[in-house]
């Protein structure tokens, strides 16, 4: 496979990835209302979901343009 090729997979990779993230947070938050202790658990707080949730955009944005930097 062609290094461009590759590169160009690696970001659709990246898109993937926060398709599924976005609907990991979407199950997070819905088993936060259920459950609003359901994080202490796991050695992290209620608002630490919702903050994860809020800022999934951004982090992947940072994300793909790390990865189209990369291939420059």
């Amino acid at each position: 496979m062609i290094k461009r090729q590759q590169r160009i997979e690696w970001i659709a990779a990246v898109a993937k990835e926060y398709l599924a993230a976005k609907t990991a947070a979407d199950l997070l938050a819905t088993q936060l209302q259920a459950d609003p202790n359901y994080g202490r658990s796991h050695g992290w707080e209620a608002r630490d979901g919702v903050a994860f949730k809020a800022n999934l955009e951004s982090t992947h944005i940072v994300r793909l343009y790390a990865e189209f930097e990369a291939g420059l």
